[in-house]
């Protein structure tokens, strides 16, 4: 963590030797040296080279500011390394995903002697390991937000009640037992983090209101370090599902072909996607399964007889049709036959979930994906995989579309739209290629 050489010509603070503590994030060794100097935010430029607004998360900053992590780093003397959040991650993907929603989580009991560190932010980490505390975001006496941006007239951890969660006394003696208990641990979470992230990749909605808590769900540790850091989980919104290349689908018949099609998604300005033959009949039965749980009067003629064009079954009972011209936002919802190729509409699929399906084909297809050596397993994993993204967008879209002009389907409890949003984490495990989805509620939507 300290770099010996920059040691020996940087200005020395109280407090800044932290080979005591593994793997301090950078704002909890900055926190500790900013109290313990009693260094105000008008100091932090001349000690530190950084440059702070008032409305600044200093957390947030200097775990995704580059430039500002550097400073700090250089005027600690740590490494260019310290702090920096992806390899406490068990998998590779854009850690600003992580930035818009950050809020700085604590151990009460860690933070008491000024150690903070980048474990206690994960959302799959629900306690202190070695303390057994359940990480907080607020003040313990009255449940409001710490200080964390050091330019509110308070000092940084302190509440605006007056409570102090960092006691000075405590960090310049430190806690020898602390550094025995957390130190095992988070190598060997170091250790497991690394290996999973050479073999598994997430693939998320990336949008401003992403909330990264439904990584709870897709992220399960190993016995051993869940036991006292990972509470069970319990009964969620959330769809779970999962594949592996042993359930990938059979019997198609030009697999090159097929995942051609399922590639244009990636191209810009697209709006059809040619269906490949062997999913034709899976988006027909879709929307036919959601015209006939529609009320009489939901669909004009021409809109049912789309519906079921080239379908196996035929509409159930007596169809009334509404009398109206048909809606062409309704007439695009089910899948078209032009001579003897079938094409979906990308209109009634969540964009969010059109640009994951994308991401996921382009990196399936790409040399950067090694986990399947023979080309028939990639490609019929990749047709398993895209396809059940799209399926499901599709359906969710389709009542979505249909409820601005049946208002009736927000009282169907089977067919009421909502919106959910794809999370897919893509990997290897135990020799097989697999894949684990949550479907989470979408931001804003209501049941």
């Amino acid at each position: 963590m300290i770099d010996k050489h920059d040691r020996d010509f940087r200005p020395r603070f109280v407090g800044d030797d932290f080979s005591d503590f593994r793997h301090p994030s950078l704002f909890g060794a900055f926190c500790m040296v900013v109290r313990l100097n009693h260094l105000r935010p008008q100091d932090y430029m001349a000690a530190f080279g950084l440059r702070v607004r008032r409305e600044d998360d200093l957390s947030r900053i200097l775990t995704f500011s580059k430039s500002r992590m550097e400073s700090v780093r250089r005027a600690l003397g740590l490494t260019l390394t310290a702090g920096e959040l992806e390899p406490w991650l068990p998998f590779r993907c854009d850690v600003r995903l992580f930035e818009q929603k950050w809020i700085f989580r604590y151990c009460l009991s860690c933070l008491r002697v000024g150690y903070h560190t980048l474990l206690h932010q994960l959302p799959w980490i629900s306690r202190c390991p070695w303390h057994g505390d359940q990480l907080r975001t607020d003040c313990r006496r009255c449940g409001r937000r710490m200080t964390i941006d050091g330019t509110s007239g308070r000092r940084l951890l302190q509440c605006e009640c007056g409570f102090e969660v960092l006691n000075e006394s405590c960090a310049v003696a430190g806690d020898r037992q602390l550094v025995a208990q957390s130190e095992p641990y988070l190598e060997s979470y170091l250790t497991w983090a690394s290996g999973r992230r050479s073999r598994w990749r997430l693939f998320s909605p990336q949008s401003i209101a992403t909330n990264v808590s439904v990584l709870r769900e897709l992220v399960r540790l190993p016995a051993a370090l869940a036991f006292r850091s990972q509470d069970p989980v319990g009964l969620c919104r959330n769809h779970f599902g999962s594949l592996s290349e042993a359930q990938a689908p059979f019997g198609v018949d030009d697999l090159k072909s097929a995942v051609a099609k399922m590639s244009t998604l990636a191209e810009d300005d697209i709006n059809m996607v040619e269906v490949p033959k062997h999913l034709e009949r899976s988006f027909i039965r879709v929307g036919c399964d959601l015209a006939n749980h529609l009320p009489h009067g939901a669909l004009s003629s021409t809109e049912m007889t789309l519906f079921f064009d080239g379908a196996v079954r035929q509409s159930s009972g007596i169809f009334k049709p509404a009398q109206r011209k048909s809606i062409q936002d309704i007439s695009w919802l089910p899948t078209r036959l032009v001579g003897n190729r079938r094409f979906l509409s990308l209109s009634c699929i969540d964009p969010k979930a059109t640009r994951v399906a994308a991401e996921l084909v382009a990196w399936l297809t790409s040399e950067a994906y090694d986990c399947l050596e023979n080309e028939e397993s990639r490609h019929r994993f990749i047709l398993g995989a895209v396809s059940r993204t799209l399926l499901r967008a599709y359906a969710e879209g389709c009542r979505t579309v249909l409820a601005r002009h049946v208002p009736t389907l927000f009282d169907s409890q089977r067919d009421r739209p909502h919106l959910t949003e794809p999370w897919i984490m893509v990997g290897k495990e135990a020799g097989l290629s697999q894949a684990q989805w949550v479907w989470a509620r979408a931001p804003n939507t209501k049941d």
